[in-house]
């Protein structure tokens, strides 16, 4: 009955919490606002103030729950978006049977920022995510990046 309260409890702290009210506690103490909060994409790990988890994992240490491989140890990354033009980055460790450690740190640039420039010079990929647009595009429709 222990190890099923464990494993559920583990559960809903790696895929159902959203830590908003912690997020919220961080940023007014900080005597920030919060604008956003989001997933982190393979181009944030630049300005990161983590090192970037590896692609592969190896562990000698898997638990089934009801048929599902769960891992000791889980790190999972949000970016926090403030109304201050901030990068707030949360790195979210969970581990079997111990409490969820949050760590909070500042990134180097805000992805905000980016929204408010205007580019005259259009290529086939935006200049400030390097993501594929067409030469008829007015915005990123990744990124939010106007174009002129």
């Amino acid at each position: 009955m222990f190890l099923t309260i464990g494993q559920a409890k583990l559960l809903y702290r790696r895929h159902f919490k959203s830590y908003k009210p912690d997020i919220l506690n961080y940023l007014e103490e900080k005597k920030l606002t919060l604008l956003d909060i989001l997933y982190v994409r393979k181009e944030d790990w630049k300005e990161s103030p983590f090192a970037k988890p590896s692609e592969t994992k190896f562990s000698f240490l898997a638990i089934t729950i009801n048929g599902t491989v769960v891992k000791w140890n889980d790190k999972k990354y949000r970016i926090i978006e403030t109304k201050e033009n901030k990068s707030i980055w949360l790195e979210i460790d969970t581990t079997y049977f111990k409490k969820t450690k949050l760590t909070f740190k500042n990134q180097k640039k805000s992805r905000n920022k980016l929204k408010n420039i205007i580019i005259n010079q259009v290529t086939d990929k935006c200049p400030a995510c390097g993501y594929r647009i067409s030469k008829s595009d007015n915005k990123c429709p990744d990124c939010g990046l106007n174009f002129n």
